[in-house]
């Protein structure tokens, strides 16, 4: 490999601005369940707590089954800005790819972001990096 070539893979690697691990849990039932994580004790996050908001707690990354919307929601009101993706992997395996951009973003007294019609990238038990670039 050509020097050139090993130093934008190395910038590549390097643009996350923060990366989550996600074990998934799973509560409800077909048509109301939620899968991922979230603080009530849903599946895991490591380490659970937000670089892009000054270490704000993470309540929740999960997929919501009766809405078929993938959520992104942080403790406290933030600024809808700071990072441009979140893409959630299995693996080297990109499951998931969405943009801040093209979110509904609420704060009433916490921070939302809601993806409507994505697809649960979430599996019971596994786990999945979750990176913010």
């Amino acid at each position: 490999m050509m020097p050139i070539q090993m130093l934008l893979m190395a910038k590549r690697a390097s643009t996350a601005l923060d990366t989550q691990t996600v074990v998934a849990g799973s509560v409800g039932t077909t048509p109301n369940r939620t899968r991922g994580f979230t603080l009530g004790g849903v599946g895991t996050c490591t380490d659970g707590t937000s670089a892009l908001y000054g270490e704000a707690t993470i309540n929740g990354i999960y997929h919501d089954e009766a809405t078929n919307s993938l959520i992104f929601e942080v403790a406290g009101v933030r600024a809808n800005s700071g990072w441009t993706t979140m893409t959630i992997k299995n693996g080297a395996t990109v499951v998931a790819t969405v943009t801040r951009a093209s979110a509904t973003f609420t704060s009433p007294s916490y921070s939302r972001w809601t993806w409507a019609g994505v697809a649960n990238p979430w599996t019971n038990g596994q786990s999945r990096t979750v990176e913010f670039t």
